[in-house]
């Protein structure tokens, strides 16, 4: 190739910088008009080797570079911002090493924003042809420049608002580099942050805020980045979305040919052009007659577009799985939202002068970042009298994984003593046990989905025996069953989504977002103040520095209504550890939204007509008793609620409680630990439903498991007198067959050897408690009623006993505790009286005389004191101690040789006897006290 001079060279580019078009474009034409395509290749060469020698030869007339052969003229660097269109890597590199060296970009320099834009404005478009110089003009920005200003506040503040700001609504949206997406929403992060906190430390801008009579709940900049994070959460598409609307293209097809850049890509990759030539003017001059062999376009210019090594259309395969959604926008989006609320409302203020209520400017917009992610879930319209209007969201988020993370966040929130917001930071490990019923976890739907397909394995083969007896000859089908054994014969037929089910979340989960110290409670949130003026006049109009609870109920409540299995799944699951911190549920309009969330779950368990299992659209071996048995946990914890529910909304939640006893023992065992509390919360409208019960309750005892709260409710309930008041003598029986059934289930099942440790344990447990009931409840008999129901207890005793003993140790002791407690209520063990004390006190030179003697099941002593015709006979049984002390009538008071009588026994005597009626009087003295010297009548 023919040398250029370096003179020549700089005419030739002054000549080509002033001969541009309106858009800064070289236009050849009027340089020179070649006739031949070899002449344009010539023509394109020179240009490229003319730019990049004139810094070179600048840099040798240069005196102060002599060290440095290449010297940028900054006429040079305006000429090549005018080509940036054509530039590539190495000439981008070029021109920000200047502007990065001369820090043109940084506050110091007065044209700095303007400088900066020239950057974006050049090397930042939509093009894949200089990624690496778009990329580090990116970081450039947001990075070096931000970092720079970040502690300048007046220049940070330019910064957002000239250009961040503007630059980002305008590539943000359709940017597809996810270090890019991640950096600007961080920058935005922080810019947030530092202008809340600044504002709040700034006494001025507080006092403006406090002293305006319409609240301002965010200014102009405040409110810009709110609707830019926003709209990247519920416009931008999920990467999960795009990938199943991927089709390939049919083999043969190609693209539009491409002009332009695309021959000279095509020119680039064929060695044909300098390595450092000026793309566009070299695509301008290359003959177009070339472009007809270019490759398609788009198979060049869309490096994002997923595709196999070895060129082959990318195979969409229909079990997709969810790695994919961490990348997408709007799961990066709602985390920046909830970093933000974070770092604003959980940060200690920069000042220290000004007290909580101040803090107007930080309260507002941390309920403002609040209602928006509420509304990134389920859009809410505000329709409440007195509220401001400030909600910018009106879709949710687009990606599932993003309403999820922030469903996520939501049930972490919690409430302390003070009604101060804080931020639970594991609530995994107690909401397992709901999460493996759902099948969300990782063990527990790899059990359910092999018990399933097994089961569908064995009807498959079993319906398939019969087409292969047709197709060997054999008669016995007809022809209408042909096509139906062919449909059986094939892959079970999943019900739902079973095929392609691929859950979103499992246990444990991963934390996405950043967490304030654990149980650090806000000091400008709260859900509720007991003090305020709101709460003890009924004119003053709603507070609106509380945190909306109740617009987060109202999100549950039409989440639960919708179709999003993934997010109802976590709402069954999280919701009954929330529920729980009553503190955080406080307020008029929280109470609306309860009551309604009571419903909303009675409806879905007790309707028949769209259940559960059908509506979400849920995997077949995930079934509606499942379903509800998670949902009955959150049922058992709304019972505490009782307070602000109707009459008929609690007789109605007993009644589902009831009906979840009549299923299957999932559901049993919530139900029973929640008509366990209502005993203690609800009594009054209990009683009426308590045969239904009972009787429900004789059903389930298969199972320790289940035996041990049905005993447990019969034992709370033995222990209210209030509730079973009106019981009959029916009624009773039914409650010891519950008990004595049990027994009898025990029993059976120790006939069979059993290994496991645990479930042993647990048996003896719970016949333990078995016996308790009948103890409890034949207490609460009176002693008129007693006698009529020891032989049933006796005779179901005997006929639940072990074939391997006669009568077992804790049937012996039921029986003897019958026989003590049927005509008495004798205390178990005896107490110290004043006659024991007084008359029978032992001497000091003659000691009493002892003798005991085994009788049948008892021990017999019998006490010969030192006091003359004094005696004590004390009974030992397995169920109590009795002690009768008695005098010799026989003996005189005076024995031969005594001077003195035995006055203190007469007193002893007397005073014991100080309750006595006096003859001849009607009332009777008390059963309880002369019980135990009656005879003791048992019909075995």
């Amino acid at each position: 190739m023919q040398r250029v001079s370096s003179e020549s060279s700089h005419d030739f580019l002054i000549n080509a910088y002033r001969n541009r078009d309106d858009r800064g474009r070289v236009l050849g034409s009027r340089l020179l008009s070649p006739t031949t395509a070899g002449d344009q290749h010539n023509l394109a060469s020179i240009f490229a080797t003319v730019i990049h020698q004139i810094p070179g030869s600048i840099g040798r007339l240069h005196a102060s570079t002599s060290t440095t052969p290449s010297f940028y003229h900054p006429r040079y660097i305006d000429l090549l911002l005018e080509l940036s269109d054509n530039l590539d890597e190495e000439d981008c590199n070029v021109v920000l090493d200047y502007y990065h060296r001369e820090g043109l970009c940084l506050p110091f320099t007065s044209s700095w924003i303007k400088n900066i834009w020239r950057l974006l404005d050049n090397f930042y478009p939509q093009t894949p042809f200089i990624p690496a110089a778009k990329r580090r003009t990116a970081n450039f920005v947001l990075r070096d420049v931000y970092n720079y200003a970040e502690e300048l506040p007046e220049h940070r503040v330019e910064l957002v608002d000239k250009v961040i700001l503007p630059f980002l609504e305008k590539v943000l949206i359709d940017d597809e580099d996810d270090d890019f997406v991640r950096d600007a929403l961080d920058i935005l992060v922080r810019a947030a942050v530092a202008d809340t906190q600044e504002r709040d430390a700034d006494e001025q801008y507080r006092v403006s805020i406090a002293d305006s009579e319409v609240p301002e709940y965010s200014d102009r900049m405040f409110k810009a980045m709110r609707v830019l994070v926003i709209k990247l959460a519920n416009q931008t598409p999920c990467k999960e979305e795009a990938v199943e609307a991927t089709v390939p293209e049919p083999a043969g097809q190609m693209s539009p040919p491409p002009t332009g850049e695309g021959a000279n890509l095509r020119r680039q990759s064929s060695g044909r052009a300098p390595p450092s030539a000026l793309r566009g003017l070299m695509g301008s001059l290359s003959p177009t007659s070339r472009n007809a062999e270019l490759p398609s376009f788009s198979s060049i210019s869309h490096p994002m577009s997923p595709s196999s090594s070895d060129g082959t259309p990318p195979q969409v395969s229909v079990h997709q799985s969810h790695g994919n959604h961490e990348h997408c926008k709007s799961t990066k989006a709602v985390e920046a939202l909830v970093s933000i609320f974070t770092k604003i409302a959980f940060a200690v203020p920069l000042s220290s002068s000004h007290t909580t209520g101040e803090r107007r400017l930080v309260t507002m917009r941390s309920i403002t970042l609040y209602t928006d992610l509420l509304n990134l879930v389920y859009p809410m319209t505000n329709d409440i009298p007195g509220q401001p209007k400030h909600r910018l969201v009106l879709v949710p988020a687009r990606c599932p994984n993003a309403r999820l993370i922030v469903l996520q966040w939501f049930m972490r929130l919690r409430a302390d003593n003070r009604h101060r917001l804080f931020i639970r930071s594991s609530p995994d490990k107690p909401a397992r046990s709901f999460a493996e019923t759902l099948g969300r976890t990782r063990e527990a739907e790899e059990e359910m989905r092999q018990a399933f397909e097994g089961g569908e394995s064995k009807r498959s083969r079993h319906a398939a025996l019969p087409r292969v007896e047709d197709d060997r000859g054999r008669s016995g089908r007809s022809a209408e069953s042909g096509p139906r054994s062919r449909s059986r014969s094939k892959a079970p037929v999943i019900k739902g989504h079973d095929a392609t089910y691929n859950p979103l979340w499992c246990i444990p989960t991963s934390i996405p977002f950043e967490l304030p110290p654990a149980y650090q409670a806000s000091e400008i949130l709260r859900t509720y103040d007991p003090n305020h003026p709101a709460v003890k006049e009924s004119d003053t109009p709603e507070v609106d520095s509380w945190v909306p609870v109740s617009d987060y109920l109202r999100m549950l409540n039409g989440v639960l209504r919708g179709h999003d299995w993934e997010l109802v799944s976590f709402i069954l699951s999280y919701l009954p550890l929330q529920l729980r911190n009553k503190t955080y549920f406080h307020g008029a309009r929280a109470t609306k939204e309860i009551r309604a969330l009571l419903d909303v779950i009675c409806e879905g368990i007790m309707d028949t007509s769209a259940p559960w299992e059908k509506r979400f659209n849920v995997p077949t071996f995930i079934t509606r008793t499942k379903i509800n048995s998670v949902a009955y946990e959150s049922l058992a914890i709304l019972v505490s609620y009782h307070g602000i529910y109707t009459r008929e909304q609690i007789e109605r939640l007993i009644r589902v409680f009831i009906l979840g006893l009549q299923g299957r023992r999932e559901t049993a065992k919530p139900c029973l630990q929640a008509l366990t509390l209502c005993i203690y919360e609800v009594e009054h409208l209990l009683g009426r439903y308590l045969l239904d019960i009972v009787e429900s309750t004789k059903r389930i005892l298969s199972t320790p498991a289940i035996a041990v709260h049905v005993l447990e409710f019969l034992i709370a309930l033995g222990q209210n007198g209030n509730l079973f008041r009106n019981f009959t003598d029916e009624q009773y029986r039914l409650v010891f067959a519950v008990a004595t059934t049990y027994i009898g289930e025990h029993n059976a099942r120790a006939e069979k050897p059993s290994s496991d440790k645990e479930e042993y344990t647990l048996s003896q447990h719970v016949i333990g408690l078995a016996y308790y009931v009948i103890y409890i409840w034949f207490m609460a008999l009176r002693l008129q009623q007693r006698p009529s129901h020891v032989g049933e207890i006796v005779r179901n005793i005997l006929s639940a006993r072990s074939t391997r003993v006669v009568v077992d140790e804790m049937a012996e002791v039921c029986f003897d505790w019958l026989a003590r407690y049927t005509y008495g209520n004798a205390d178990p063990r005896p107490a110290t009286s004043f006659l024991s004390e007084v008359v029978i006190s032992e001497g000091k030179d003659s000691a009493a005389k002892t003798q005991s003697w085994l009788l049948g099941g008892a021990i017999i002593t019998v006490t010969a004191h030192a006091r003359t015709g004094w005696a004590t006979i004390k009974t030992t049984r397995p169920t109590g101690t009795t002690s009768l002390t008695c005098k010799v009538e026989n003996v005189p008071l005076l024995d031969v040789g005594e001077a003195n009588a035995d006055l203190g026994s007469l007193l002893a005597v007397l005073m014991a006897n100080r309750g006595s009626q006096p003859p001849g009087s009607d009332q009777q003295p008390p059963t309880e006290q002369v019980g135990h010297i009656q005879p003791i009548v048992l019909t075995l």
